[in-house]
């Protein structure tokens, strides 16, 4: 072996070790800085926050009607800061830029403001991340309002979590999101809390219950309350969310002040005229993540006619199995099936909206539960008996119910008794809006 060929093949060697070690500091580095079963890149901390606003009129209560989507934002367990970067000080908001209404215009009172405190400053450089407690980047924050009703739960709730999510482009298929509901003091009036301290509920657990059948097959996340669930009590950490959207004013479906949806004449509600596709693909979308069908059908013979029926006492009401019985007669003829009154709240969502979707005729009153007509196919028809001497049991749905282009609307008016608490109406006119709704039903098949 030549000699000279010695320090040729030791400094190939020493090459070679040396790529190899590069190689393995390369890889560890790359193990240690992301998830490698994920492939997800540790999360590295932003410069600055970021929003994006909507709504804006430029007058002193602009943020009431205003909804912002914000990116890395933090919560400190009291405050939530939004950071602006210092070499840009043009980027510092205007006053109120930043502030929505986290309540629904359309209720007895006040709307709730809510805006981020600005900080000129670095972002915090090593917080916990709301997508590691909640395994979702996606977050809603607004005030709950009637948790213990059903129609204000899906009209004041989920419709404006919903409605936030797909303005900004962030609702896509079955992804989670997180709704949270900050808790104010004093309580929002007829808030779940409220309804506590007045006496008309025990406990928080109902209303819990009512969100968790109604709401969280929809969000795929349980409903918290922020100060709770984002306690900094074990944690010194600020608590980021990347993406945290707000600003519901206008988003349920009534919205004005003081206008207790539509119930005084006063205050006429019209913020949903021409909602009709927005309440369809709501309807849609709903259904399509509780694992229904949004395209079904009525089955002639199935739920050609179907009463809501009531328990409670509160309300005046009209005698549902002597109203089934006379409707039962009448379209027996046709050879129409009408079902006999069905307490919906005794089902889940999911057995409520398969009986509902294929629902030609709904008899309801007014109230809560009258909101599952918003699962009704297109082309059926909802009949609602109201008293309208009796303040309660108005028009108070009209802004929804009349604005939801998929389905007929007809209102038989009674009179409430003076000591029975049951609402007397023309029988026959009923019997009448029945089978002229099952004859245009028969007539027309809509489409899609």
């Amino acid at each position: 072996m030549p000699t000279d060929s010695i320090p040729c093949r030791q400094g190939i060697l020493i090459a070679f070790c040396l790529l190899q070690g590069l190689a393995m500091v390369w890889a560890l580095s790359w193990m240690m800085s992301d998830d490698v079963v994920t492939k997800k890149p540790v999360k590295s901390a932003p410069k600055h926050s970021t929003y994006l606003c909507v709504g804006e009129n430029y007058h002193t209560d602009s943020w009431k009607y205003k909804s912002c989507h914000f990116q890395d934002i933090c919560y400190d367990g009291t405050n939530f800061s939004f950071y602006i970067d210092p070499q840009y000080p043009i980027s510092i908001p205007a006053v109120n830029e930043l502030a929505v209404s986290v309540s629904t215009l359309g209720v007895t009172h006040s709307a709730i403001k809510f805006a981020p405190e600005v900080v000129v400053g670095s972002f915090p450089h090593d917080p916990v991340w709301a997508d590691e407690i909640d395994d979702t980047d996606l977050h809603v924050l607004a005030v709950e309002y009637n948790g213990s009703n059903f129609g204000h739960v899906l009209g004041d709730s989920l419709l404006p979590w919903w409605r936030l999510l797909d303005m900004f482009g962030l609702m896509e298929g079955d992804y989670p999101f997180r709704p949270i509901h900050m808790m104010i003091e004093p309580p929002f009036t007829y808030s779940c809390e409220w309804q506590i301290r007045a006496g008309w509920i025990s406990d928080m657990s109902f209303c819990g219950r009512l969100y968790e059948k109604i709401a969280q097959p929809f969000s795929h996340r349980a409903l918290v309350f922020l100060q709770q669930h984002y306690s900094m009590a074990t944690n010194e950490k600020p608590i980021c969310f990347q993406n945290l959207v707000t600003g519901i004013g206008m988003l349920s479906d009534h919205g004005h002040d003081h206008s207790v949806h539509g119930r005084n004449t006063e205050a006429l509600d019209i913020h949903m005229v021409g909602g009709g596709p927005i309440l369809w693909k709501f309807r849609s979308l709903y259904m399509q993540r509780i694992g229904l069908s949004s395209t079904v059908k009525p089955i002639p013979g199935l739920y050609d006619v179907v009463f809501v029926d009531r328990s409670s006492a509160h309300r005046s009401w009209f005698d549902t199995h002597e109203a089934y019985s006379r409707i039962s007669e009448r379209v027996a003829p046709i050879g129409a099936h009408v079902s006999s009154p069905i307490d919906f709240s005794k089902l889940t969502i999911k057995e409520q909206i398969e009986i509902v979707s294929r629902t030609q005729v709904l008899i309801c009153f007014p109230g809560g539960s009258s909101y599952i007509a918003l699962f009704l196919p297109r082309g059926a028809t909802l009949i609602f008996v109201f008293a309208l001497s009796h303040l309660s049991d108005g028009r108070q749905d009209y802004p929804l119910h009349n604005n939801m282009a998929h389905i007929h609307v007809r209102w038989l008016e009674g009179q409430k008794g003076e000591n029975t608490g049951q609402v007397f109406y023309n029988v026959t006119h009923l019997e009448q809006e029945v089978e002229l709704a099952l004859v245009r039903a028969r007539r027309s098949t809509p489409p899609l």
